[in-house]
């Protein structure tokens, strides 16, 4: 899957369980948890936003770009439960 320069939007829990995702200069909006049971996500240039109703997880561990934690809503407490190591090699904003 690529979304390039595009957005696609997760509106419950993703999981990548193979293959690759090319997030180019594109995002991922993600507003369930975020799982990777194998395969790769290309964080490229992208930018994964974790943009739930509530605290939200990663699973799997993944390597992201630029990653921006707006779940809970405004002036709301932002949670981000991680299973396992992810990084970040851009921008992380809270």
């Amino acid at each position: 899957m690529s979304c390039e320069s595009g957005t696609f939007v997760s509106n419950g829990s993703f999981t990548l369980a193979g293959g690759t995702i090319d997030l180019g200069t594109g995002t991922l909006e993600v507003r369930g948890a975020f799982t990777r049971t194998s395969g790769t996500l290309a964080g490229n240039a992208g930018t994964t936003v974790f943009s739930g109703a509530a605290a939200q997880s990663i699973g799997g561990g993944a390597t992201f770009h630029h990653v921006i934690l707006r779940n809970g809503g405004a002036g709301a407490a932002k949670v981000l439960t991680a299973g396992q190591a992810f990084a970040a090699s851009g921008d992380l904003t809270v």
